[in-house]
This record gives C-alpha cells, sequence and structure tokens, in this order.
C-alpha cells in the first residue's frame, strides 16, 4: 500500500463508523447535502461572485468565481443541516432507529468515496499528483473515473489547465511584477534576470 492508500482507508473506517453511529437518515441527507452543494456551487458560482463582488472587493475573476463556490456549497450544507435536525428528533424512534443505524453504514460508505474523489481532486489541481505516493497507490486507479467525470462538470476557470506550460505562466507573471513596479525599481528586477540567466548558462 502507498502513503495515499492508508488515507483512503482511514477515510473509509472513520466515515462507516460514522455513518452507523449518525443512522441512514442524517447520512442520506448528509449526502445528499453534499451532492446538492457541489452541483449548486458549480452551476451558480459565476452569480454567487458577481453578487460577492458588489459588496466586496476581489481582484480577480478566478478568486470571485471560487469565493462564489464557497458562499453557494457552505449556504447548501447549512440548510440541508437544519432539515436533518428536524427530520431526526420528528420520525426516529425505537426499532426504527436501530434499523437506521444499519442502513448508515452503507450511506457512510458512499460518502467516503466523494470525500476521496474531492480530496484527489484538490491534490490535481495543485499539481502534488507526481510523486511516489500518489503514482504507487493501489487505491487511487479505482476513483480515477469518478474523478474524470467530476472534473469534466466544473466551469473551465476552475479546471487545471493540463497542457499549461510553467515556463510561459512564469514569464507572464514577471510581465505583471514589472508593469505594476515602480520606474525605479525596473533595472534592480533586470539585473537580477539577467544574473539568474547567465548561471542557468553556464551550467
Amino acid at each position: 500500500m502507498g502513503g495515499f492508500d492508508w488515507i483512503i482507508a482511514l477515510v473509509f473506517v472513520v466515515s462507516v463508523v460514522v455513518g452507523m453511529w449518525r443512522g441512514f437518515v442524517k447520512e442520506a441527507l448528509s449526502l445528499a447535502s453534499w451532492i446538492m452543494a457541489f452541483w449548486l456551487a458549480i452551476a451558480f458560482c459565476h452569480e454567487a461572485g458577481d453578487l460577492l463582488g458588489q459588496y466586496v472587493n476581489i481582484p480577480t475573476e478566478t478568486f470571485r468565481v471560487w469565493a462564489g463556490f464557497a458562499l453557494v456549497f457552505v449556504s447548501t450544507l447549512f440548510a440541508f443541516a437544519m432539515l436533518s435536525m428536524f427530520l431526526t428528533k420528528v420520525f426516529l424512534h425505537g426499532p426504527v432507529k436501530s434499523l437506521d443505524r444499519i442502513l448508515g453504514i452503507g450511506f457512510g460508505g458512499l460518502r467516503a468515496a466523494a470525500v476521496i474523489v474531492l480530496l484527489m481532486w484538490v491534490v490535481r489541481a495543485m499539481g502534488m499528483d507526481e510523486g511516489d505516493w500518489w503514482n504507487n497507490s493501489s487505491f487511487l486507479p479505482r476513483f480515477e473515473p469518478a474523478l474524470d467525470f467530476f472534473e469534466q462538470q466544473l466551469p473551465e476557470s476552475l479546471q487545471r489547465d493540463a497542457g499549461a506550460d510553467p515556463l510561459a505562466e512564469t514569464e507572464l507573471l514577471k510581465g505583471v511584477i514589472k508593469e505594476n513596479l515602480p520606474a525605479d525599481v525596473l533595472p534592480s528586477l533586470e539585473e537580477l534576470d539577467g544574473t539568474a540567466s547567465d548561471q542557468n548558462g553556464s551550467e
């Protein structure tokens, strides 16, 4: 087992135990809340980001999209949490509660799978999916089809550009820095850039 396999195993064990403890109704609503939260956040992240931009100064479109995503996601989870609290207090009593706990185990497994796919997406989006701890995993290939499907549902602004050129991104960043620096600082920056180029050439 690779390093990431232990994380996957831990997520599954914890999720199944919590599912048995909380029961079917809470887990069903929890799973539904995560699915709906992701779907609504993906569908309305641009609109929510534009709405936030009217009250908060968010400098770039990417940050606005992420802020809108977070707002819709958290709001949906909160609404479902209130609904779950109401239903469990009204309907779960006596023998029904025991059956509810047994069925909760299955929902705990489904939730674990969803959490793992989300975690894989975050790791891949951060460009950390190249190490041995990732490549040597035995469990990850089983989740990659679900991860690929999930990424296809995301708006382009939230997708990682697999064909991006790191050198081109670095040059773009340097251009932005130069445009915003004071004129008296630019010569120092050019000298530093030339020194780095000379060192790379000598190597």
